[in-house]
């Protein structure tokens, strides 16, 4: 069950624009990153965001269709083995246009 203070801080990010602009990083990072794929941990420390938030955004991205898992891997900066992700066959096609 999500706190109300939770949902009030969500609320109050969203007006701000801070979670279209998070959005926003991540999406130029996996476009222009030189990788077909990436784990939270990589893709928090190039936008220089906290994991936390990276996996929050990324979850509401999957949602819309945008990201998708592709593969499991290791991790470059953690070393576990993680789902990678990258873009849909069909968000690669929208951008390319």
């Amino acid at each position: 069950m999500k706190r109300d203070t939770s949902i009030l801080a969500h609320k109050e990010l969203k007006s701000s624009g801070r979670i279209s602009n998070q959005i926003g990083r991540i999406v130029n990072f996996i476009k222009t990153g030189g990788r077909e794929n990436y784990s939270l941990q990589e893709i928090a420390k190039h936008t220089r965001d906290i994991v936390g938030s990276i996996s929050m955004r990324c979850a509401e991205l999957k949602k819309l269709k945008v990201l998708e898992e592709c593969v499991q891997r290791k991790c470059s900066i953690s070393g576990r083995t993680i789902n990678a992700l990258r873009f849909t066959a069909r968000y690669k096609r929208l951008i390319a246009k």
